[in-house]
């Protein structure tokens, strides 16, 4: 009868504290229910701010094209007026201004009774266009008229029209039908492509999930990208807020709820909306939940089983020190909770086998952590001179533009390229070669530089010195220390015109943008650095970068 009552007893004990388990996970579940739905949040917000990004970044990228399709029809007025004589030399002119840029599909010369006298497709001869409303605003004003995307009446396609008034000496005396306007149809197909380009991830173009759209006042589709097929389709898009989050989520016809970074009407009355599914935005994060949500319940499960099944104490606490001391064998710590022996039966088994995998254990990680500093030291050094390598140059340059992004700072680079190097080593041989490389390193290094700055080798004989903070001229000025330095070092190089082993030096700076990457300044400092090759080397070029456009090489004097 004792024995009976006490195994009851056990068995209520074991059902409560199974009971109690699940309770006590009860909240842990609701945590993970709100952290999930914070999470999702977030996914959401993140998506919706790249999506207005990108819209914003299209709308620049609309202006600049409108810009240099301005500058593209600013044909001299007396080369238009020889021309206008004879079609096929007009033709022949238009055509080399379609050439000139990518956006342009076909243009159009049009006399001031607005009927076209050549195009360079070489149709359209005589048709009158005069009430078209860009062409009647193109008359009143000297700047680019943008008309609203309409179907050509010389090619039966949707376009963007724009034109442009000419000068008055593109007026012949004593004809009627002498050249007024510039006109030219616009490949907005060709924008959504290249906007669409932009703004995804190239590993992604098989299957992309963001649609850029160009929709017109009643937003009809003039221009889909990537899925074409639903050009002069209507998108009926009723923005609202999901849930009060701060995002724009829109719902198509048809119940496909899509997050949207859309523009405001631009010039020509289009609008450039880009748009991603939110289900496929979301998916992960659910994907996640349930995944964390089907592992916790379980878990629970599982405990609540081994609590039924071994709710005595003799056996409870002896693997509840077995798991604290695996879970400080887990957070890298020696366990401080492994029970003494002898315990009962298979436990002291358990407990010995436990304590030797745990020396076993904790003898590997030091000899792991040990090889791992080693390698981790070997991975961003150059095995020949000892300075910072490809890789460390590399992540040493992302974070400094990281840094520069978010401070606004500028910071400069050096590219450094010994010169004549395969003639020094077809010379002297390669053995010779790499002490010479040696030498220019430690040379480098040994310049008064700050502790930000690196020294790096990118390979052969080309070396590159991070500059964070410094501008252009700031960077050239420390370029021309690295050049004499070299210089100094005096070693013997009979090809080379001066005698010695020089360096040529290319120097860049920039101020980081969102819209960039470090790859243009590097780019800008090769530049240079081919520029001082080609200009007689042993001297330093500096081409300054900005995030618009780049200037031309500058050589810096070398005294």
């Amino acid at each position: 009868m004792i024995d009976a009552r006490g195994s009851g007893r056990l068995g209520g004990v074991g059902l409560a504290v199974a009971g109690l388990i699940l309770l006590a996970l009860l909240p842990t579940l609701l945590l993970a229910w709100w952290f999930a739905a914070a999470s999702r949040d977030e996914v959401v917000s993140r998506a919706a701010d790249r999506l207005a990004q990108g819209a914003q970044l299209g709308s620049g990228l609309y202006g600049q094209m409108l810009l240099a399709v301005e500058r593209s029809l600013a044909v001299e007025p007396t080369l238009v007026s020889l021309a206008s004589g004879d079609r096929a030399s007009c033709e022949a002119l238009l055509r080399r201004e379609v050439d000139s840029h990518p956006f342009v599909m076909s243009s159009l010369l049009l006399g001031r009774d607005g009927r076209v006298i050549c195009s360079s497709s070489g149709r359209g001869h005589g048709i009158d266009l005069s009430d078209r409303p860009y062409i009647q605003r193109a008359r009143e004003q000297d700047s680019l008229s943008v008309g609203e995307p309409l179907v050509a009446r010389t090619a039966a396609m949707l376009v963007l029209p724009v034109a442009r008034r000419l000068g008055p000496s593109a007026a012949l005396p004593g004809r009627g039908d002498e050249p007024a306007i510039i006109a030219a149809a616009l490949d907005i197909d060709g924008l959504a492509r290249r906007l669409g380009e932009i703004v995804t991830d190239p590993s992604s173009l098989d299957d992309p999930t963001i649609e850029v759209f160009l929709v017109d006042r009643d937003n009809r589709i003039v221009a889909a990208w990537p899925d074409r097929k639903r050009k002069g389709q209507t998108i009926a898009l009723r923005p609202h807020r999901d849930g009060g989050a701060p995002v724009q989520i829109m719902r198509e016809e048809g119940g496909t709820s899509l997050i949207a970074g859309l523009t405001p009407l631009l010039t020509g009355g289009i609008r450039i909306v880009l748009t991603e599914p939110l289900e496929v935005v979301t998916k992960p994060a659910n994907a996640r939940f349930r995944d964390v949500l089907a592992l916790m319940i379980g878990v629970a499960l599982l405990g609540a089983g081994l609590s039924v099944l071994a709710a005595r104490r003799v056996v409870v606490l002896p693997l509840l020190a077995l798991a604290r001391s695996a879970e400080e064998v887990e957070e890298g710590g020696r366990p401080t909770a492994l029970p003494r022996g002898p315990l009962f039966g298979e436990l002291e088994t358990l407990r010995r086998a436990f304590a030797r995998m745990v020396d076993e254990i904790l003898r590997r990680e030091a000899s792991l952590s040990e090889i791992n500093r080693r390698l981790a030291d070997l991975a961003q050094r150059d095995p020949l001179t000892g300075i910072a390598n490809r890789r460390a140059f590399d992540a040493a340059l992302a974070q400094a533009w990281e840094r520069g992004r978010q401070t606004g700072e500028p910071f400069g680079l050096l590219i450094i390229d010994v010169d004549h190097f395969k003639w020094f080593n077809d010379t002297y041989g390669h053995l010779e070669g790499d002490r010479c490389l040696v030498r220019v390193a430690h040379a480098l290094s040994a310049l008064p530089l700050r502790p930000n700055d690196l020294v790096a080798r990118l390979g052969g004989e080309e070396f590159a010195i991070l500059l964070p903070g410094a501008d252009a001229v700031g960077a050239a000025k420390v370029g021309e220390r690295a050049r004499s330095a070299v210089a100094d070092l005096m070693i013997l190089h009979e090809r080379s015109p001066h005698g010695v082993v020089t360096v040529s030096v290319g120097a860049a700076a920039a101020v980081p943008t969102s819209l960039g990457d470090a790859k243009a300044l590097l780019a800008a400092a090769d530049r240079a650095a081919y520029a001082a090759k080609a200009g007689g080397r042993n001297r330093v070029v500096i081409d300054g970068i900005d995030s618009a456009q780049q200037a031309r090489p500058a050589v810096l004097e070398v005294r």
